[in-house]
């Protein structure tokens, strides 16, 4: 009583690309706790149920399209890599130190009916990045869609950082998605 569902399509806009999933909203009214104290409002929760186990005819909505998703093995990036091969998209899956799971992930992509290829660069290198954006087009003829995921992850306090480690920090997460999109860019 009072439950409304609807079917959902999850979309990371900053990363400019869609994941469709299957399931129904569920929307519950709930109460906000704050750490501050303050008074509870109600607010509305959405949860995801899945859906029960039926043939639902749908198009591949990406169906032909090449993608490239940077730190694509695991993680997030591997999520990505996979729910873009639902959709029928063939994916370059970029790894750094992960070359096991990037050939798992590559493998799964495959069984899902797509082509994929698990490429290794590092993005703080220009030269890399140009070849990893080279080798995919090489491989699949085009380049659709750029997924810039690939992040280094500092595990050291803020206070003991050193300046070369930040200066890594952000040749992978900063300079890195700059790279890729410019070499991805068309001419």
């Amino acid at each position: 009583p009072g439950e409304k569902k609807s079917s959902i399509l999850l979309q990371n806009t900053q990363r400019s690309h869609a994941v469709a999933m299957a399931g129904t909203v569920t929307k519950k009214p709930v109460r906000n706790r704050t750490l501050n104290h303050e008074p509870s409002l109600p607010v509305m929760a959405h949860e995801i149920k899945p859906q029960e186990h039926r043939q639902v005819k749908k198009s591949r909505v990406l169906a032909g399209q090449v993608a490239l998703v940077t730190g694509g093995a695991v993680r997030l990036g591997r999520a990505i890599s996979l729910a873009l091969a639902r959709e029928g998209c063939h994916v370059a899956i970029h790894y750094l130190r992960s070359a096991g799971p990037a050939r798992v992930t590559a493998r799964e992509a495959r069984r899902l009916g797509v082509e994929a290829l698990p490429l290794r660069a590092d993005l703080s290198r220009p030269a890399q990045a140009r070849r990893l954006v080279a080798a995919t087009r090489r491989r699949f003829g085009r380049l659709d869609i750029l997924v810039n995921n690939a992040a280094l992850f500092l595990r050291t306090p803020l206070s003991t950082t050193t300046p070369e480690q930040w200066d890594r920090l952000l040749a992978v997460n900063l300079r890195g998605p700059f790279l890729c999109a410019q070499a991805a860019a068309p001419e």
